[in-house]
């Protein structure tokens, strides 16, 4: 539960293994010059990312990386699996780390499938691109202020707009709705109601779970969580 930015990234598969790994190393250098933490350039042949990820250490970057990098392969060709016979490089990617309480945001690309995509295919119109999934959720670095929130999150459209600058195509779905508006304070009051929701929701299944049982939740660590809990929940900002 919680508010994501959503984004899908895509360039022409006509771009060699070598123009989108360098695409990808010019993105992950201009992150560096920022303020957030960034995680190493991870790739993946086409016989990696078919096979299971157990080989990973559970929670590692390499098991994420699998994760994210397999879910943008299904989104685009669905689950048909294809011969797994080259080594050649099949995904480049990274981690951005906006800041604490942020969830990691995953940027990459994953390289077009020489087989045609099955019927379960999401993005079956993306077909023989390179592309990318990603989501982050960074609803909870508001834990640490509205500075600190709005720095998180601008730092993953941030990215989103320097990947749109280096050539790549992009779609995003905000459901904090800054992406459209660059609103501040909707991006604040969206982060509030809903920290509401889940601080209500949070405190009744505590209640309900009795002593000696432990709920966890990132929002009891907010230092509002009780006023959060309590207070009537302030409504959609498209209703006010």
């Amino acid at each position: 539960m919680g508010l994501h930015i959503n984004y899908e990234l895509w360039l022409p598969g006509s771009a060699s293994v070598g123009e989108a790994t360098h695409l990808l190393e010019q993105l992950r250098a201009i992150c560096q010059s920022t303020e957030a933490e960034v995680g190493p350039l991870v790739q993946f042949s086409t016989l990696e990312l078919l096979t299971g990820d157990e080989r990973y250490e559970p929670w590692s970057t390499n098991r994420w990386a699998w994760v994210f990098a397999h879910g943008a392969l299904e989104g685009r060709d669905g689950k048909r699996q294809i011969p797994a016979t080259t080594h050649d490089v099949a995904v480049n990617m990274f981690f951005l780390y906006p800041g604490d309480g942020s969830e990691a945001a995953p940027f990459g690309l994953v390289r077009p499938s020489e087989s045609a995509g099955a019927p379960d295919a999401t993005r079956a119109d993306l077909q023989g691109y390179w592309y990318w999934y990603g989501c982050c959720k960074t609803q909870y670095a508001s834990r640490f202020g509205d500075d600190h929130l709005l720095r998180c999150h601008r730092s993953v459209v941030d990215t989103i707009e320097a990947a749109m600058k280096l050539g790549l195509s992009a779609e995003v779905r905000d459901e904090t709705g800054y992406w459209e508006t660059r609103s501040v304070d909707r991006l604040v009051s969206e982060v509030r109601r809903m920290n509401q929701i889940v601080a209500r929701f949070a405190g009744a299944v505590n209640d309900a779970a009795g002593p000696g049982n432990t709920v966890e939740s990132p929002i009891f660590s907010d230092p509002d969580f009780e006023r959060l809990e309590s207070e009537p929940i302030r409504p959609n900002s498209d209703q006010m």
